[in-house]
């Protein structure tokens, strides 16, 4: 019982850790603040790897 028990909360603890990182994507952008409607889309692209931004601190989202 005990093995299970680590072993579930180990799984949680990846998960949430891999949440964390995920949703801090968009953070390193300084054109991307959390209260732009587009925030969360960046997060997720550039989360997944999808998009990777301009430069290593601009994403450049209104941009052609």
């Amino acid at each position: 019982m005990k093995k299970l028990m680590a072993t579930l909360l180990t799984l949680v603890l990846m998960v949430s850790t891999v949440t964390v990182s995920a949703s801090a994507a968009a953070e390193k952008f300084t054109d991307v603040k959390p209260g732009n409607w587009y925030y969360t889309a960046v997060d997720y692209a550039v989360g997944e790897g999808l998009f990777s931004g301009t430069s290593a601190t601009t994403f450049a989202p209104t941009g052609p």
